[in-house]
């Protein structure tokens, strides 16, 4: 049962911690509730030396861009690592004293994922695209190397938090634009199929899908946190329709690995909710907003049920035939085989997977000159068995190291659940804005395991 006077204690702790004044216990009414807000607001950037806060202003300006840009949050990125390189200097300190072992060890994972694509630019015949293609990795060297550069104690709980609600605020700000430009494509004539689809937003749709579901498991958290829990609250119903919303989107844009990733989501949101909290109100307004989703699907987007149940029935009874993506699983895995330990090298995946569709008689393939449309076969593909224990070490190390520190659990497997389930049906890592968004979360939420980098021993 939730204990009242307890959660005001540890709030008393946590605001003594970061250089707050403790919440009042005394009832407050709206007008005094929000001016508190205000205050708290402005004063999280107090007791910050100006070197903290110069690059705590980076990592905003990250969180602000990579919703709208991947080119401008590589520009971020730069002014990162200048600014750890600054407070390095002012400091006199280089290196993240405030990092265990474990997130070391998770970032030295990130950088050697990296690495083995450089490596295997030895044996790739097209030595061009490799290099372009290890350029394509570069955050997974870089972002690890900035974070490394400099202390980050001054990121406290909810500082960290604060860099996933911009995110998400900046999320919400371009859902408003495209629809707006939506109704005014309606209002010009535009059949509503035509407005209403992957068109919706000139992002791609499984990348936006990845973007909205990252959003997504952060929001539950905050749903559950002590002063949204209860099902009366106004913080509760706002979180509720943001987080009903980027799920409308998903299925706006006719993201099959969207749909599939948060059907799991919603799936794992009710039984945590039910089984483990016991928040029996809350798992009821969870499974309201999967029922309106499953409207809002079948009325929108009709075809992704068919298309989906489709790939169920031809995985089902072996006819691979019969449908794309298990064409393309197909010919990446008899890639794969023909160089198990060290793949065929960066540089050459894109043209000897053409090849085999020819061999397989794929010609929508190749006139539409697909890749594996998965994370993990490329990685196959191109550094074989080695390449991929390193990935999957990289990605289970964040999770490994919340469990270690007992901090934020739920938070990390949420979204490591998010990117092992998108990866799957995108070769996300391909494009800048999939691997820096993918490196940049995960490191956000293994800083927020780390002793150092929240308030209070917060567990989840």
């Amino acid at each position: 049962m939730y204990d009242c006077h307890k959660d005001m204690v540890e709030n008393a702790y946590l605001c003594s911690r970061i250089g707050l004044s403790a919440p009042s216990t005394s009832p407050m009414n709206h007008s005094e509730t929000t001016t508190r807000n205000m205050t708290n607001l402005t004063s999280m950037l107090q007791g910050m030396k100006w070197y903290d806060t110069l690059q705590y202003s980076t990592m905003l300006l990250m969180s602000i861009m990579l919703p709208l840009s991947w080119r401008m949050a590589l520009i971020a990125m730069i002014l990162m690592a200048v600014a750890a390189i600054v407070k390095a200097i002012a400091t006199h300190a280089f290196g993240n004293r405030s990092l265990s072992r474990g997130a070391w060890v998770a970032m030295s994972l990130m950088a050697a994922y990296w690495a083995i694509f450089c490596l295997s630019v030895l044996w790739s015949n097209n030595k061009a695209t490799a290099w372009h293609v290890v350029e394509l990795k570069l955050p997974f060297l870089l972002l690890p190397l900035i974070v490394g550069v400099a202390d980050s104690s001054f990121l406290t709980h909810r500082r960290w938090r604060t860099l996933f609600a911009v995110m998400g605020f900046m999320l919400l700000l371009r859902l408003v634009f495209f629809s707006v430009r939506a109704v005014l494509r309606l209002s010009n004539g535009l059949p509503f199929g035509e407005v209403f689809d992957w068109h919706f937003d000139d992002m791609h749709h499984n990348y936006l899908a990845l973007y909205l579901l990252v959003v997504l498991a952060y929001l539950y958290t905050e749903l559950i946190r002590p002063r949204t829990q209860r099902v009366w609250q106004l913080p509760t119903w706002v979180l509720g329709a943001v987080a009903l919303a980027f799920g409308a989107e998903i299925v706006i844009i006719g993201s099959r690995s969207g749909l599939v990733v948060l059907a799991v989501l919603f799936a794992v949101g009710l039984l945590h909710t039910i089984i483990c909290r016991r928040q029996h109100k809350l798992g009821l307004l969870v499974l309201a907003s999967m029922v309106v989703l499953v409207v809002i699907t079948y009325l929108i987007q009709p075809m992704l049920y068919y298309r989906i149940l489709a790939t169920i029935g031809n995985l089902l009874s072996g006819n691979q035939a019969g449908d794309v993506r298990l064409l393309m699983d197909r010919c990446g895995w008899q890639l794969f085989l023909s160089s198990p330990w060290i793949g065929i090298g960066c540089g050459d995946v894109w043209q000897e997977l053409q090849q085999v569709f020819v061999t397989q008689g794929f010609s929508e393939g190749l006139e539409r000159n697909f890749d594996s449309h998965n994370q993990y076969l490329e990685t196959l593909m191109a550094t074989g068995l080695i390449g991929i224990l390193i990935q999957i070490a990289m990605m289970a190390a964040p999770l490994v190291e919340a469990i270690r520190q007992r901090r934020n659990r739920l938070l990390v497997a949420l979204i490591t659940l998010v990117f092992v389930g998108c990866i799957f049906f995108e070769a996300t890592f391909g494009r800048q804005m999939g691997s820096l968004f993918f490196i940049w979360w995960t490191l956000i939420a293994l800083l927020s395991t780390q002793t150092s980098a929240t308030t209070a021993p917060i567990k989840s």
